[in-house]
């Protein structure tokens, strides 16, 4: 195919008309063959110089002439006369074009390459030297053709030499710039429409020097521009974007008086935009002070430069896993329970703690060094981090990782260990908390030594809040004021810590209001609660999910059934749960680091709850609590957020006179699982002068232990049907279905001991006597739960008897101790 002399804007304006449909694609044009009207993008288009060719059905090509003639099936003349008026050419075929300049291109040694010329009508050529021979004789020509022959950027022996590089998009602003004593550059072709245009070896020429870029005022100026800057921020020295005042171009501002004195103080005020002389970072702005962020882009050679082929791999991991461990200052790579994490924050500015799995992994590889290629040649080739580097070092063993241990992430000042308080943004390796200050708790500074004086005024703040809770009991009132030290001084108690119940008489009274505020005081935002889920499956994905992002509180809220689920027990009594993760074939094992609290009406416990939770009992003494007024904070949420500097202070004051007295013991006695939890805040309130923590716990074990009364009942009826008889499941179905029949309705009707039999049925059981099969696979599970647990005075129990050999049946018996 012939390449015609149509301009690029030409080529355009021509496919523009005939084939609205093409879209760009890369460099190129696609779309339909209109020949074969294919219905897939198989048609290609060089912008360039107009070359079409279908990659489908056709397999060949045309210039624009001959594509005119194949679709319109006219004379070759007419075809030309056609595309000529359709681009305002005249119509007896393309105007005389005459050459007005010509620009050698050179290598670093000054020998010629190719040559760029400029023509009128404007438009631009490229064409090299070629000689032949004719016998003895020998005749230098010109050849529209450079094909092999390397592209580099115009001036380029004295580019390789300067300090500071002008780049622009035409040879004539650059010998316009060299006449005012500028080093100036561009590279052949002009504005570069997409990436590939802008070649490799075009940025290792520009490597490590200070280049002001100085593009035209239209878009294809904007375009290369975005080009430019993109390859080369990270490798220069320095990197200047200078606009234009005047004109389109340099050659214009020049000629409308720019002199070297001027455009040096225009130089001089130009933005930065990328570079490694740390004067400002590429996007001329960091993340804010304190807050949790992605490590920065480091720019140009300061970054490790690690080639990943033709090299040992465990070379290549060695490197990039230093790289990243030297970025990691200040520490924004954790390792958390064997994983490596870091912390990010969700829409709505709740920091938590995220694994990185291999795409975040490489990211943040991406960050922290550059990763290249070198060919055969030495032709240096840009690449991602590999996967297999970021999967080796995910397999690695965590101590060899370098990153620092997180324990969970707070958004408020809180204690450490040792009494001290920790207020500095950022992570503390003595803790090994993330702090992620709300706004406005700077410089925060709590008594070293309290004094009765700060205790009182703290307690009064304190008192403050709670005043309009209807708390039934002081039990309930020191229970609630436990439940904020609880949440503010978690980190301190190692071990765990039992669940709070907010429980109330009815809806209204202020339970899920007194738990939004407790989260409102830890982190300055509206509480996130949970909805209970009473499938053991779907809780324990729920659980699971929560713990892996390490919240500070879980409000798991309005509960309307009964509180007995193992997965929650499990939870709340550990110091680390292990589970799979969700939707994947893998399994974590987290620090539990958070307080717990539920809040219902009249709450019910079963199993063994009673003993993991403490108590705070609501009571409105009003039919519609909801509709209460006359309260002295109307909108107490509002008042809790725009003082929550004081009562964080506040909390944390009380918790400090008990440190700095010595951590004096309380009467209290420890709670079973929970001792540290006990010593911690039952000191901490008794040293204030709050009494009355934990007073509720024996009423709360008694009214809530429904259980208890209902297998006690139970197994009573059982031992009265079968005296000291064993039984298996399947006869204790048959008496529970027991039926006789009654003459005067004559029909079948239950038997008075299989009536007194189901009236005793425990709860949880009642609901599947309707199917056989599986009331006796969860009666038996249940006999085996409770075997040897002692229910009333009596202390009825459900035991195992010898099986029966022959019919190869569990056989049990009730027995008492009277």
């Amino acid at each position: 195919m012939k390449v015609l002399d149509f301009n690029p804007s030409e080529v355009a304006s021509y496919y523009r008309s005939r084939f609205p449909a093409l879209k760009q694609s890369g460099p190129e044009w696609r779309g339909p063959c209109p020949i074969h009207q294919g219905a897939d993008d198989n048609f290609a288009v060089n912008p360039e110089n107009g070359l079409a060719f279908c990659h489908s059905q056709c397999g060949r090509g045309w210039n624009i002439l001959q594509l005119e003639q194949q679709i319109s099936g006219r004379a070759w003349k007419e075809c030309r006369d056609a595309v000529h008026a359709l681009l305002g050419r005249p119509a007896r075929g393309p105007a005389k074009l005459t050459e007005v300049a010509a620009y050698d291109y050179t290598d670093a040694k000054g020998e010629f390459l190719f040559q760029v010329v400029r023509y009128e009508p404007k438009t631009f050529r490229q064409r090299r030297r070629v000689v032949k021979m004719d016998g003895a004789s020998a005749a230098v020509s010109w050849e529209y053709n450079i094909k092999g022959i390397a592209r580099v950027l115009y001036r380029l022996p004295k580019v390789l030499a300067a300090d500071q590089v002008l780049l622009v998009e035409g040879e004539k602003d650059v010998e316009n710039l060299e006449r005012l004593g500028f080093v100036a550059t561009c590279n052949p072709g002009g504005a570069c429409n997409h990436a590939g245009k802008w070649l490799k070896n075009y940025t290792e020429t520009l490597e490590g020097k200070n280049v002001v870029l100085l593009p035209d005022n239209d878009t294809p100026g904007e375009k290369h521009a975005g080009i430019v800057v993109e390859a080369l921020r990270h490798r220069v020295k320095e990197l200047r974007r200078l606009t234009i005042p005047t004109g389109k171009d340099a050659s214009d501002w020049i000629a409308a008086g720019a002199t070297r004195a001027t455009i040096e103080d225009a130089i001089a005020q130009a933005p930065i935009v990328g570079g490694n002389s740390g004067s400002a970072p590429p996007n001329g702005e960091g993340p804010p002070t304190g807050h949790p962020s992605t490590p920065p882009s480091l720019a140009g050679p300061a970054l490790p430069q690690i080639q990943v082929n033709d090299r040992p791999f465990r070379s290549v991991c060695q490197n990039a896993l230093s790289a990243l461990t030297a970025s990691n200052s200040p520490p924004h790579l954790f390792v958390r329970a064997c994983r490596i994490a870091a912390i990010e924050t969700t829409e709505l500015g709740r920091p938590f703690i995220a694994d990185l799995d291999e795409t975040k992994l490489r990211n943040a590889l991406a960050q922290t060094a550059d990763y290249f290629e070198l060919s055969a040649r030495g032709v240096r080739k840009e690449v991602p981090p590999p996967i297999d580097v970021s999967r080796n070092i995910r397999t690695l063993n965590p101590a060899l990782w370098g990153f620092p241990v997180l324990e969970g992430v707070v958004e408020a000042p809180t204690l450490r260990t040792d009494g001290t308080i920790l207020a500095t943004a950022g992570y503390d390796p003595a803790s090994r908390l993330y702090l992620v200050p709300s706004p406005g708790l700077d410089n925060f500074e709590v008594p070293d030594t309290p004094t009765r004086d700060h205790i009182d005024v703290a307690l009064e703040s304190i008192r403050d809040i709670l005043a309009e809770f209807p708390f039934v009991d002081q039990a309930s009132y020191a229970n609630a004021i436990g439940a904020l030290v609880t949440s503010v001084c978690r980190h301190i108690i190692s071990g765990p810590v039992p669940l709070a119940l907010f429980d109330a008489t009815t809806q209204g009274t202020g339970k899920t209001l007194l738990a939004e505020l407790i989260a409102l005081i830890l982190t300055g935002r509206a509480a996130e609660l949970v909805t209970p889920l009473t499938e053991a499956e779907e809780l324990r994905k729920q659980l699971t999910s929560i713990l892996i992002e390490a919240p500070s509180l879980v409000i798991i809220d309005n509960v309307t059934s009964t509180v007995d689920w193992g997965v929650l027990a499990k939870v709340i009594t550990g110091e680390i749960h292990r589970d799979r993760i969700l939707g994947k074939s893998q399994t974590v094992s987290v620090p539990i680091r958070c307080s717990w609290i539920a809040t219902g009406n009249n709450l019910q416990l079963g199993g063994d709850m009673a003993r993991r939770c403490f108590w705070v009992r609501m009571d409105a003494g009003v039919p519609d609590p909801f509709r209460r007024t006359g309260f002295k904070h109307e909108r107490i949420k509002d008042y809790v957020l725009e003082h929550r500097r004081g009562l964080l202070l506040a909390l944390l004051t009380i918790a400090r006179a008990w440190f700095a007295a010595g951590q004096p013991r309380a009467s209290t006695p420890p709670v079973g699982s929970f001792e540290r939890w006990t010593e911690v805040v039952a000191g901490i309130l008794e040293y204030a002068g709050v009494e009355g923590f934990l007073g509720n716990g024996e009423k709360l074990f008694t009214q809530s232990d429904t259980e208890s009364s209902e297998w006690e009942s139970f197994l009573d009826e059982v031992e009265e049907t079968f005296q000291a008889t064993p039984f298996t499941v399947s006869q204790l179905w048959e008496r529970l279905n027991e039926k006789t029949y009654e003459e005067i309705i004559r029909q079948s009707v239950l038997s008075d001991r299989a009536e007194q039999l189901r009236e005793a049925l425990p709860a949880d059981l009642t609901s599947w006597m309707e199917r056989e099969g599986p009331f006796k696979q969860r009666l038996g599970l249940a006999f085996n739960q409770r075997r040897g647990r002692k229910y009333g005075p009596r202390g009825l129990r459900i035991e195992r008897a010898p099986a029966d050999t022959h019919r190869k049946v569990n056989r049990w018996k009730v027995v008492s101790d009277a």
